[in-house]
Parts: C-alpha cells; structure tokens; sequence
C-alpha cells in the first residue's frame, strides 16, 4: 500500500474524484449504478482551500483509458468463450456434469489454449449460465 503525505493526498482525491476505484470481485461487470458522465459530476473539490482543482483533462484521459481497458477486455474474453465453449460441451458430456474453472482450465490447455486462472474462472461462470438457460 502506497502512503501519501498529506500535501500529495488531496492531490490524488482531487484527481480521482468520481473515478470508479476497483470492483471487489475483480470483475469487468457494469456496476448497478451507471458512472455520471464527467459533464454531470459535482464541481466540489476537495483541494485545500487556495489551490485549484485543474484536473479534469487528466480524470477525462483515465475514463477513456479505462473505457478502452474495459473494451479490450471485455472482446478478448468474448473470444474466449466462442473458444472455450466446445471444450466445456465436451468436458460436460465426459463429466456428466456441469466442470469446474480447474478442469476447464486444464481442458483448455489441452487444446492449446493457455488461459489465466481468473478467465478460466470467469468462463466456467459465464459457460453454466449459458447452459443453465439452454
């Protein structure tokens, strides 16, 4: 954990002021409630009193790279499952039952495929999801 000094904490609330911090379960879902356009935030800085604000280029420049981090992510993992989805039918029919993120992931790097353990665990969830509503 980094630890600022005080001088440097308002800078850093200031600058990440209605930035969405992370997703406890480290998933790429949308969150329940939809993030306010920049346009929409509340002017309030947390700035002491005497400085100005001065950072909304750079929180406009952290919600496009993390709309594009989130785009990426979310057409890689797309390709995953049009991948993967043939190994689970397998795996399923083999089984008799619905398999795990560890045997998915053993599957798939069977097949050739390496794939990291948080995917592999985020395919075995969005794979029986599918199947259940099949």
């Amino acid at each position: 954990m980094v630890r600022l000094r005080p001088k440097h904490w308002w800078f850093y609330l200031a600058a990440a002021q209605g930035l969405r911090r992370y997703d406890v379960l480290g998933s790429w879902r949308q969150s329940k409630r939809p993030c306010m356009q920049v346009s929409q935030r509340r002017p309030t800085s947390f700035a002491p009193e005497g400085r100005e604000d001065g950072n909304a280029s750079r929180k406009d420049a952290f919600h496009h790279a993390n709309a594009q981090r989130e785009a990426a992510a979310r057409s890689r993992r797309q390709e995953l499952v049009s991948a993967a989805a043939p190994v689970y039918e397998e795996l399923m029919a083999s089984l008799g039952r619905k398999p795990g993120s560890p045997a998915l992931r053993q599957a798939l790097r069977a097949a050739g495929s390496e794939v990291a353990d948080r995917d592999a665990r985020w395919l075995a969830k969005q794979l029986t999801a599918n199947y259940a509503a099949n």
